[in-house]
């Protein structure tokens, strides 16, 4: 006889009823822990932000001792003789190009992959990049006295060749376009810049611990590299592939976008509508405007340094400041906002959108400002704080990029804006310097941040140019 129970009312009720429905549940649950989701994604994005910003300072310590040491191999070398900085800065500079160079190859490619066959696969292959790489500072770290200097050169190929964060991001940000429809993606890509921002603040306050506790490189590094194990097994066991199979062409084979010099007009190729294309290009300038502006944000230490004779404990509070004022306005002020203004997904979404982009670069540019004329320290700090609200400019920026292109374009589409910007790197970074170093010796010592402001200011007129109907 069969397993029964006896309901309430006297009846008899099969056991095997219950058990199909033990089962479904348990399905169910199984189900939803393989459907992709924004906070799969968002853990490895954070735990790789963390161990990436963890160890920025000392690396640069590391290299100086590594330099100083070839350089006692030969002479009597003083470490803080310009001799001494002079070799560093040819390290930093080959150290770049080898990070750089390769990822005209990779970038493309990977990004390509991800569009026609997985999410996860360039994904992966860009943090066992990193992870890889970490190793190199690691062993450096731990062998000083024998390590040669020129292998930490492997180590930014091995960023480069695999994309490194530009990869990273751009495949993040398409696996957050197939999880999430046009209205809801603002927030999603708030969230994940806002986990870019803490896990760089949690990495930086993990240095900070560990240098006060344990004396020595090593445990840093070995920390960085733990991080970047994690993200990577996390990545790899638990995180859903988010492309469905129906969207993958079985005779498909990915193709790399244009060569490196035609960056600009190959944005034209990712859609036919002429109003589409407009606006692709007119958000691909604002972001590289904003990420140009953020190089030369990187000059607001020396001149706190200049103006206020700020030390290093005040200045990694600034730096704090800058990380908690982004996160704040990254994962909890937009998403509140959209929240508010657009309170069902069927609201025009683009509207908002403009909106929040022109109401980011006021606000960034009013920082800036700030930050050229501020007399005290506190409206200096004020003024941080208004540039890393306005930071909320690049989550809605790139959520509109995802809204004019097809799902099997996303990550090749920011994947090129990315490798543009990098290509941008060393011609924004002169400019910078040029002007920080002709205001340094005037009366306006603060007018790289003019200048910053003003490009913010252009990037508004750019924005004119968007139309938000018939697109």
């Amino acid at each position: 006889m069969a397993d029964v129970t006896r309901t309430d009312g006297g009846q008899m009720q099969p056991l095997l009823g219950r058990r199909n429905h033990l089962e479904g549940h348990r399905e169910t649950k199984k189900e939803w822990l393989r459907k992709p989701a924004v906070p799969w994604i968002l853990i490895p994005i954070t735990l790789v932000s963390a161990a990436l910003s963890s160890t920025l300072a000392s690396k640069q310590t590391l290299m100086l001792d590594l330099v100083c040491r070839d350089l006692r191999d030969h002479s009597d070398s003083d470490c803080n003789s310009p001799k001494v900085y002079t070799r560093l800065a040819i390290l930093n500079l080959s150290i770049a190009l080898c990070g750089s160079l390769p990822l005209i190859f990779s970038v493309p490619y990977l990004c390509a992959v991800s569009d026609h066959h997985s999410r996860k696969r360039p994904l992966l292959i860009a943090i066992a990049g990193i992870t890889a790489s970490e190793m190199i500072p690691l062993f450096a770290a731990t062998f000083q006295k024998t390590f040669p200097t020129y292998l930490l050169l492997l180590g930014a190929g091995l960023k480069g060749s695999t994309g490194h964060i530009l990869v990273t991001t751009s495949v993040a940000e398409s696996y957050l376009r197939d999880c999430t429809s046009a209205a809801g993606r603002t927030k999603a890509f708030a969230y994940l810049y806002g986990c870019l921002a803490a896990g760089s603040a949690a990495g930086s306050y993990v240095a900070e611990l560990l240098e006060e506790m344990v004396d020595g490189m090593v445990a840093r590094f070995s920390a960085t590299f733990g991080l970047a194990v994690l993200a990577l097994a996390f990545l790899w066991l638990l995180v859903p592939e988010s492309l469905a199979a129906e969207v993958i062409p079985q005779d498909d084979t990915p193709q790399p976008t244009e060569e490196p010099r035609r960056l600009w007009s190959s944005l034209k190729s990712f859609s036919d509508s002429p109003r589409a294309r407009r606006n692709i290009v007119s958000l691909a300038i604002i972001d590289t405007l904003i990420f140009g502006v953020g190089l030369g944000s990187a000059s607001i230490i020396r001149h706190a340094f200049v103006k206020f004779g700020w030390v290093a404990v005040k200045l990694n509070r600034l730096t704090m400041v800058s990380y908690a004022a982004t996160f704040l306005a990254d994962a909890i002020l937009l998403p509140v906002l959209v929240r508010i203004l657009r309170p069902d997904e069927s609201s025009q979404c683009m509207n908002l959108d403009l909106v929040l982009i022109r109401g980011a670069l006021i606000t960034k540019a009013i920082g800036y400002i700030g930050i050229a004329i501020s007399p005290t320290p506190i409206l200096f700090l004020v003024s941080i704080a208004l540039v890393s609200f306005g930071n909320i400019a690049t989550p809605v920026v790139h959520s509109d990029l995802t809204k004019h292109v097809d799902q099997r374009k996303t990550a090749r589409l920011l994947g090129v804006i990315g490798l543009l910007q990098k290509l941008m790197t060393i011609p924004f970074s002169v400019v910078f310097e040029a002007v920080f170093d002709a205001g340094a010796g005037s009366a306006v010592p603060g007018l790289v941040f003019l200048l910053l402001a003003a490009l913010l200011g252009v990037g508004g007129v750019v924005s004119l140019k968007i139309v938000t109907r018939n697109i």
